[in-house]
């Protein structure tokens, strides 16, 4: 099977989506929400590409022969820019202060972008962080909804572990899971440092 990324053909192997065919070939394409371990639905749109004429989520298209796609043009960068100017209009950043600050996938999309960092809140209330699961604490300000963790545990435990509900994201079930602190692309997930073992 073949497919055209950027003008260059490339052989590819059954059961990948554009953004694996892409990333096989050295080919970057942004993205937020993308999880190896998980089914990947296209929650950031970060990933946009073009394929046969159409603005289509990489991460969650299936690569399918005779495809043409292209990665980067300026209308597609447009797309990118203004999803992130969106994110950054609800995202809390106190940048030096967050814990993910050297690590941020946000910040590193913004800075590839050349968006600038300004705060769009001042700081809020410490009720504004909450334990999301055992042992981890929840920023709410900070969460992009990449709904990497609500995947992650859900399909990681088989059961509804965490959901999106009220404009954040909730617990349904007892659990003491710290792996999704690494998952989240932002610093909306912490450690929480107090609590009792």
């Amino acid at each position: 099977m073949k497919i055209t990324i950027n003008g260059s053909p490339v052989e590819v192997s059954e059961n990948k989506t554009v953004l694996e065919v892409a990333r096989d070939i050295g080919v970057f394409i942004p993205t937020l929400c993308n999880l190896p371990e998980i089914e990947n639905r296209g929650y950031c749109r970060l990933c946009t590409v073009e394929i046969n004429g159409k603005f289509l989520p990489a991460c969650s298209i299936q690569a399918e022969d005779g495809m043409v796609v292209t990665t980067d043009s300026e209308e597609i960068q447009n797309i990118r820019k203004a999803i992130l100017e969106m994110i950054f209009k609800e995202h809390f950043t106190n940048c030096p202060e967050c814990v993910k600050c050297d690590t941020c996938e946000l910040q590193k999309c913004a800075t590839k972008f050349n968006l600038k960092l300004t705060d769009v809140y001042s700081l809020q209330p410490s009720e504004e962080i909450t334990e999301i699961v055992h042992g981890v604490n929840y920023d709410y300000r900070k969460c992009v909804l990449c709904m990497r963790c609500i995947n992650f545990l859900n399909k990681k435990y088989e059961k509804k572990i965490l959901e999106f509900r009220d404009g954040a994201i909730r617990n349904c079930s007892e659990c003491f899971d710290t792996e999704i602190v690494n998952i989240c692309p932002t610093g909306a997930l912490f450690l929480n440092l107090t609590e009792e073992k």
